[in-house]
């Protein structure tokens, strides 16, 4: 009961971070922050991570503590009742927040997420503990069962803040959405190929920039037409998504990005 107290509490400092982080990621681009204000979601997550390491921590020191006393639990009946209530609508909460994510693609609502299901497992290990002491005096069941939520939301926390960092260090789509936005971009009449490739996400929205390579003596107007349906096609592959075309020359001698990476990947081999 300490334990889920102590995640609770976690809950409602959390929940307060995650609520400001997404009334700030969706303000418009302005002129101090033209990509907008997507990524504080991700330092939201990282918040969310910090307190649900602390809480574990706080769990694990009291447990190992705790350890070997045999101590009644008091009022277990009206523990049992409380945790059974918190634990539906906990689940609740858990479907509810699945389908904002669904729709909005939020990265702390899904830290959030994250964070509820932790609980959800946190409370069926102090149900199970409350009736391991309360019915069969299985007293250190409720020190194992606390340090076993202790590790189980520090890899909960490792998880959040993995995400949180990579969308703050920019990290690119998959390899499978990269080589997908590059067949479509190559299989548009007019472009002849496309290298520097780049993307990244945050707070649910893509961003793709790409240099396509057009035949140099095509009329600038038909450039442009080119570009647009190149833009219509990834606008509909990935709707959430803000894209970034640099046309030029096919087979102009210029530094590439790609060139780049391939010699820093060469190095590290």
């Amino acid at each position: 009961m300490l334990a889920s107290l102590a995640d609770s509490l976690a809950d409602l400092v959390g929940a307060a971070v995650t609520f400001i982080s997404v009334r700030i990621s969706q303000r418009p681009a302005d002129a101090s922050h033209r990509f907008g204000h997507g990524k504080v979601e991700a330092l939201s997550a990282l918040v969310q991570a910090s307190i649900v390491t602390g809480s574990a921590v706080f769990i694990m020191i009291d447990a190992i503590t705790r350890f070997g006393t045999d101590r009644t639990v008091d009022a277990a009946p009206f523990a049992l009742a409380v945790m059974i209530f918190s634990t539906g609508m906990t689940l609740a909460l858990i479907a509810f927040q699945k389908r904002v994510i669904e729709r909005a693609g939020s990265q702390a609502i899904a830290a959030d997420r994250m964070h509820y299901a932790a609980d959800f497992t946190v409370n069926l290990g102090v149900i199970t503990a409350l009736v391991g002491a309360w019915i069969f005096h299985v007293y250190w069941l409720d020190s194992v069962i606390a340090v076993a939520i202790g590790i189980y939301l520090v890899t909960q926390a490792y998880l959040i803040a993995r995400e949180a960092i990579d969308t703050l260090m920019d990290k690119e789509l998959s390899a499978e959405d990269r080589a997908r936005i590059e067949a479509l971009v190559r299989a548009e009449p007019g472009v002849d190929n496309t290298h520097d490739l780049r993307t990244r996400t945050a707070s649910g929205v893509i961003f793709i920039e790409l240099h396509v390579e057009i035949e140099g003596r095509m009329p600038l107007e038909a450039v442009h037409d080119v570009t647009d349906r190149i833009e219509n096609v990834l606008e509909k592959a990935f709707p959430s998504a803000e894209i970034m075309l640099h046309p030029e020359p096919t087979g102009l001698d210029d530094t590439r990005l790609d060139d780049r990476i391939a010699i820093v990947e060469q190095q590290r081999r």
